[in-house]
């Protein structure tokens, strides 16, 4: 049952239905935006926080609306994890005591057995590169407030500078850039070369930034119309080398280290934003150790083989056998939970075995192989919502 008075949203008539800004955190997004898409996940969160006890609701509620998404995703992992453990017929203690005097996110109970779980939320880039995408973000959600009635621009930030670039000179110098432009002239030779490449560039430095755009006529029924987005296509990502073992390695550490010797099953649940739904590549790394390709000079041979710096993994022996398990939430997202597909890593050789959930899958270590079990029962089931939840389109045509 939904709460009458909204604890986590504000009640208020929500008319603006764009889609989130570059800027604009998840929490101010979901608060704000509009249509019965979105009013759907926001009465499921208002319903799950409902279940939280009231000595540990406004923790929760604090952190995901806080503005901070670090904060936000943390937050929704527990929210997320509680409310999923309360629909498999447990009971949910939160912040149990233990023998080491530290409290673990949850104890969970049910008629066959109770385990810990500690959760984490985990977020890949330095806080200088957050810092700098904030930077560009800045750029992007100014930018769509620029007058181009006849084109869509295509952006290439190559260099983000120290400090924020100056909007309002950039803004008017490409307003009266895309004025001397003719729509018709560019489709044409758009299509006569079939390549976004011939369309004429402007390009913009200052402060140490360096940003081109390329100007894409909009379709003639597109032509004129307020409310139109004008950003379009994206270019001039980093290209860079990443490393998703590191902070998953790191993580474990340091919750696995936290509680000691515990007297039941432990599971630390990891909340990743940079996997796919079934990219095992980093957590296997994580949990097992770097992968090696060994070489025999006599034979000419390879093979593959893990270095002996897993988190379970010490080369010659199983370590930290306490840790039960390991769950990997990848991409937890409140508009898509229903379709996420949890597994939970299970230790070849733990101090205290455990009952996998049926709602996760599982990695299951099998002669020496670990083995992929589907989950038993889906999301939609466990839930009580519709496949293809939320119901409806995210944002009405022309939004």
């Amino acid at each position: 049952m939904i709460p009458q008075v909204p604890e986590l949203f504000e009640a208020m008539d929500r008319t603006d239905p764009q889609p989130a800004r570059f800027l604009e955190g998840t929490y101010r997004f979901l608060n704000r935006v509009s249509s019965p898409y979105w009013r759907q996940v926001r009465d499921e969160m208002e319903m799950w926080l409902s279940h939280v006890p009231h000595p540990h609701r406004k923790d929760l509620r604090e952190r995901l609306a806080s503005g901070n998404d670090g904060q936000f995703n943390g937050a929704y992992l527990e929210l997320y994890l509680h409310e999923s453990f309360l629909r498999l017929g447990g009971e949910v203690l939160i912040h149990p005591d233990t023998p080491s005097g530290r409290h673990p996110d949850f104890l969970v109970r049910d008629d066959v057995q109770e385990f810990y779980v500690e959760a984490r939320s985990i977020l890949q880039q330095s806080d200088a590169d957050r810092a700098k995408g904030g930077r560009q973000a800045a750029l992007y959600d100014a930018l769509q407030a620029l007058n181009s009635p006849n084109f869509f621009l295509w952006i290439d930030v190559q260099e983000i500078g120290p400090d924020d670039l100056p909007k309002r000179p950039l803004v008017r110098a490409l307003e009266r850039w895309l004025a001397t432009l003719n729509p018709d002239e560019e489709q044409e030779r758009l299509t006569r070369y079939t390549t976004l490449y011939v369309l004429k560039q402007f390009e913009w430095s200052d402060r140490g930034w360096t940003v081109s755009f390329r100007a894409i006529p909009k379709s003639l029924p597109a032509r004129g119309h307020d409310g139109i987005r004008p950003l379009g296509m994206f270019g001039g990502l980093d290209v860079d080398v990443v490393d998703g073992v590191g902070p998953l390695k790191r993580a474990l550490l340091e919750k696995g280290n936290a509680y000691g010797a515990l007297e039941r099953p432990f599971i630390i649940a990891l909340g990743v934003d940079w996997f796919t739904a079934r990219d095992d590549f980093d957590i296997t790394g994580a949990l097992f150790g770097t992968s090696q390709l060994q070489f025999s000079p006599a034979t000419g041979a390879t093979r593959h083989t893990r270095a002996g710096d897993g988190f379970w993994f010490g080369g010659d022996r199983w370590l930290r056998t306490h840790v039960t398990g390991v769950l990997q939430v990848n991409n937890l997202q409140p508009a898509l939970f229903a379709s996420a597909s949890p597994t939970l890593w299970l230790h070849p050789e733990p101090a205290r075995p455990m009952v996998p959930p049926e709602v996760w899958s599982v990695m299951d270590p099998t002669n020496g192989q670990m083995v992929r079990r589907e989950a038993r029962r889906s999301h939609p089931d466990l839930f009580g919502i519709p496949e293809g939840w939320p119901v409806g389109v995210p944002f009405p045509e022309g939004s």
